[in-house]
């Protein structure tokens, strides 16, 4: 029996040892998320500090809607715009957003507006920085960072709109669809009608993304995901207060607004900057790393397509993204960080760790040198 005691010792001391050493790094990995976290928060709140006023007149919008839901409970018609449709057919597509200003009334308008582009702000780069990190990245808070480098990318970042929490959620979804996470899947699916106004249009595009790099990477198309998708989505809408109206919204906006009002090219009809494409020369300017990043993502991502369908799926993402850039400029604000995203997770296969960084500096160069506009928060209105 006393021959077996220091071989006992032994295993218990190396259990303990062990043990400690798992502890300590996860001690490590959680200041480590929290240190990058506070850096994301000091970074927007320096950017959204920086812009003296509100850069265009929806953020007020949006505060009023959330001071009328404090004031009158969830709405249900909007008898304020009495020649509207939304009068009596009243859908507030952006719910979650609007609730996010209804707390905040006290503060004022200018801070509020502050405050909610710094929590939405933060979820976007959080939301980065998160699969990164899932995905054994190195430099994963730098890639997170990159694209604020991106100039034409701040000037939709630094608008305080409810599409912020559409990218955010639009990342996780994306992540959640190509590593087969249903349970994170469903919840995403159910939040976005509660959050966005195309709440089906941007999971599809996403779904069809990760099912085409499936099939070009040799591996079956899984139907799970897209029940999932589709389950969280009726789930979302069915608890949505103004169920029905935010179906004939949505069809209103894609129809009405999109295809036949900035699409159609009907002559008189102007609806706003945001919907027309960019000029060769602003694509020159604002958009050439983040063309560059996404062409060299889908060649790395198709050599590796039979070693796993994630990083493609991620590379076809930021080019259909990139196709509706071509077409509206202010799909920019997807384009820019799946483009970062599928760049990242393409090198992550080339173990070349330095690449972060020396895209970061490039970028920041390339952006002081021919596209500092959108970072002068007076012309981040007029930078297209």
């Amino acid at each position: 029996m006393t021959k077996h005691i220091p071989k006992m010792r032994d295993k218990l001391n190396a259990a303990v040892a062990q043990s400690m050493n798992v502890t300590n790094n996860d001690m490590t990995s959680r200041w480590t998320i929290i240190a990058w976290t506070l850096v994301f928060l000091a970074l927007i709140g320096l950017l959204q500090f920086s812009i003296p006023y509100p850069q265009e007149d929806d953020t007020a919008y949006h505060f009023a809607v959330g001071q009328l839901i404090k004031k009158h409970g969830i709405l249900h018609n909007f008898p304020w715009t009495p020649f509207s449709w939304q009068n009596d057919h009243y859908a507030d597509k952006e719910l979650l957003f609007h609730l996010l200003f209804t707390v905040l009334g006290g503060v004022g308008f200018i801070t509020a507006e502050r405050i909610v582009g710094i929590v939405a702000g933060t979820a976007i780069l959080t939301s980065l920085y998160f699969v990164l990190r899932a995905e054994r990245v190195k430099f994963a808070g730098i890639w997170a960072l990159l694209p604020l480098a991106s100039s034409a990318f701040v000037f939709r970042f630094a608008l305080v709109r409810p599409h912020l929490l559409s990218i955010a959620l639009s990342i996780l979804l994306l992540w959640a669809l190509s590593r087969d996470k249903l349970r994170y899947t469903a919840i995403i699916a159910a939040l976005y009608p509660l959050t966005y106004v195309a709440f089906w249009q941007i999971p599809l595009i996403l779904l069809f993304a990760v099912e085409s790099a499936r099939i070009l990477s040799g591996e079956p198309m899984r139907w799970r995901p897209a029940f999932t998708v589709l389950a969280g989505l009726v789930v979302g809408i069915a608890v949505h207060p103004n169920t029905f109206n935010l179906i004939q919204i949505n069809l209103i906006h894609m129809a009405d607004i999109l295809f036949r009002g900035a699409w159609g090219e009907k002559e008189g009809i102007n609806l706003a900057l945001e919907f027309k494409p960019y000029s060769v020369e602003e694509w020159g300017r604002f958009l050439v790393i983040t063309v560059l990043s996404t062409a060299a993502a889908c060649v790395i991502a198709w050599k590796q397509r039979h070693k796993s369908s994630l990083h493609l799926a991620f590379a076809i993402a930021a080019l259909l993204f990139g196709l509706l850039t071509l077409m509206t400029y202010r799909f920019i604000e997807y384009f820019v960080p799946l483009s970062v995203l599928a760049l990242a997770m393409s090198m992550s296969t080339q173990e070349k760790g330095l690449v972060a960084p020396m895209i970061l500096m490039l970028s920041l160069a390339y952006a002081l040198v021919l596209g500092t506009a959108p970072y002068i928060h007076s012309d981040i209105n007029n930078c297209a």
